[in-house]
């Protein structure tokens, strides 16, 4: 159990589900750690996997946790809201926070933050009931702002959709 708390920052259980999920996206259950000993696989690759995974793993659980934004579910959290917090025609909470990382090779200062270390930018918006409603990811080098104006949530609030 400590195993998986340790490398994966996560339960035994839970880490299972997670793989059960993305194994059919992935072909694969195998570990990254272990890919990296067994394939002698490089860094930069390990990296580029990096991506693929995560996506893989919102893929898989974006309809059972977030689901599909739309103009109707926007409505409810408006509701919801404004009976559970008394705050009217307000949708969501959003921020955006930077993730420290370890430099991928070879990957000049897209990752590069304000602050001049590695960094992922996680945006979420959250609704009246604590939950994830919408997230995106960005580079280190966006600022939040960046980040919110490269997303598909801002486009659409623009277009008007």
């Amino acid at each position: 159990m400590e195993y998986y708390m340790e490398y994966f920052q996560m339960s035994e259980p839970l880490f299972k589900m997670l793989l059960k999920l993305v194994t059919p996206i992935l072909g694969t259950g195998i570990t990254q750690t272990a890919a990296a000993h067994s394939f002698a696989i490089s860094q930069t690759t390990i990296s580029k996997i990096f991506k693929e995974t995560t996506k893989a793993i919102y893929d898989a659980l974006k309809d059972v946790y977030i689901g599909e934004p739309s103009k109707e579910r926007w409505k409810k959290n408006a509701e919801k809201f404004e009976v559970m917090w008394n705050v009217p025609n307000f949708i969501g909470a959003i921020d955006g926070k930077h993730v420290q990382i370890k430099k991928p090779r070879n990957s000049g200062s897209k990752w590069i933050n304000y602050k001049g270390t590695h960094s992922v930018v996680l945006m979420a918006v959250a609704g009246a009931n604590y939950t994830f409603e919408y997230v995106d990811v960005g580079f280190g080098r966006q600022s939040d702002g960046g980040t919110w104006q490269n997303c598909t949530l801002s486009r659409a609030l623009y277009d008007g959709e």
